[in-house]
């Protein structure tokens, strides 16, 4: 039997306040992670600073990295950025900059270049 922890996917959180409005942003970014191969899980959050979050999660994630969306913005984290700053920053939100956000995200696992 295969446990959760040992399954390698990648974290989407989203902001539990905003989910209704997010929704079709956060499958956009699934879609992205999909295409480049990788498994998501989608996690709403609570918390005020979904940077924050975003990179607690990142530690928690079997791939080591996290995407977080807020309704102004979306922040790509590594679990190896020690200073918690995101790896890529999106500073607006549209369905082509959260799939390309979701492709980052898988890229960043696989050390792949990134998508601009």
């Amino acid at each position: 039997m295969i446990s959760r922890e040992n399954v390698p996917f990648i974290h989407i959180l989203y902001d539990a306040k905003e989910s209704i409005f997010l929704e079709p942003y956060v499958k956009e970014i699934a879609y992205g992670i999909e295409e480049e191969g990788l498994l998501f899980e989608a996690i709403s959050n609570e918390k005020e600073y979904i940077s924050e979050a975003a990179y607690l999660s990142a530690l928690s994630s079997p791939l080591g990295v996290a995407v977080g969306i807020v309704r102004d913005f979306i922040v790509l984290m590594d679990k190896h950025m020690k200073d918690k700053k995101p790896v890529l920053h999106y500073s607006e939100l549209n369905f082509a900059l959260c799939r390309r956000a979701g492709q980052n995200a898988a890229r960043l696992v696989k050390c792949k270049p990134f998508l601009l």
